[in-house]
């Protein structure tokens, strides 16, 4: 008698161990669930986009939609820019946009450059290599050809010294603008819109109003 009385009250516990283990793991599931909903195909979609919303410096109106970093212009795909630092790639810009300039004019595009990724959130190189941005990356191809030699250019120390003050997280610009043009070679239509804010040898500066 004693030992079938023993035999219901273990066979009674182990059911009561099973029933409370099962509502716990029942409760976790839907905590879970709760906290971590699975993501639709729409939101991986915007999860893998870039969104970049900075102005052309020679377009009178700004570029719509979503700028890809890994977009290729003249069949020339951007991993070929991957072994290039972030640094490099702002240097390489200035360079080829003011290397001729005083480095004063060079300043002054690294501050476009970097008013630009802070207005954006996007991060200098992104903004260097979006398309339109500076007409040194229209020709892709011909860029990054010149990149490979662009280390022995007089004016590559002192952009490198620019570059890593734009691209460091404690930049402070300069002034206020944001887009620049040499009027030698156009009139763009979205200055006159734009207050000036200084004139260095072949470039003129500006700022939104």
């Amino acid at each position: 008698m004693k030992s079938t009385t023993w035999i219901c009250i273990l066979c009674l516990e182990t059911a009561l161990s099973l029933i409370l283990t099962a509502a716990v793991l029942c409760q976790w599931h839907g905590l879970e669930s709760h906290l971590s909903p699975p993501a639709t195909s729409g939101e991986s979609e915007k999860k893998a986009k870039f969104t970049g919303c900075s102005m052309p410096p020679t377009v009178p109106t700004p570029v719509a939609g979503n700028t890809a970093i890994c977009s290729t212009r003249k069949g020339v795909s951007m991993n070929a820019l991957d072994k290039y630092s972030d640094v490099t790639v702002v240097a390489a810009t200035i360079c080829a946009e003011a290397g001729g300039e005083p480095f004063a004019g060079q300043v002054a595009v690294g501050n476009v450059i970097g008013n630009r990724a802070r207005r954006s959130g996007a991060t200098p190189r992104a903004v260097c290599l979006a398309p339109r941005q500076f007409s040194c990356w229209n020709n892709r191809g011909r860029m990054v050809l010149k990149m490979q030699t662009m280390k022995t250019h007089p004016a590559w120390a002192d952009c490198v010294r620019i570059a890593e003050d734009v691209c460091s997280p404690y930049f402070i610009p300069l002034s206020k603008a944001t887009h620049y043009f040499n009027p030698s070679l156009c009139s763009p239509s979205w200055a006159r819109g734009m207050k000036l804010v200084t004139v260095i040898q072949n470039h003129r500066f500006y700022r939104e109003n």
